[in-house]
């Protein structure tokens, strides 16, 4: 009984750890700044990210898109870290178009 009691605790004690907070979309990452703009039936996104220029790391915005029931992702340019931003633009149609519901940051 005490060593069934023991692997119980021990159960809710490790999923309590190992379960992360989810992290925030709208956020942008360290040393990155992200600004909204319109486009023709849609929206975009441009990123500019700060970082060490050596070894010379590029990076790319990724915008998820949604337009109705329908969720996508665009993947913008590569960017050299700290000298020019990363746009992606979501396309939707004449009526309604797409929107940005988030982002994240490809880093190579």
């Amino acid at each position: 009984m005490r060593k069934q009691m023991a692997a119980i605790a021990a159960a809710v004690v490790s999923s309590v750890i190992l379960v992360a907070p989810p992290a925030s979309a709208d956020e942008p990452p360290l040393d990155c700044s992200a600004s909204h703009y319109s486009v023709l039936f849609g929206e975009g996104i441009s990123v500019h990210c700060y970082g060490p220029s050596y070894p010379p790391y590029t990076y790319r915005a990724i915008a998820h898109c949604v337009w109705g029931n329908a969720f996508w992702s665009v993947a913008g340019n590569w960017a050299r870290m700290g000298f020019r931003s990363s746009s992606a633009e979501c396309s939707g149609g004449l009526l309604s178009p797409a929107l940005v519901a988030g982002y994240d940051v490809d880093v190579i």
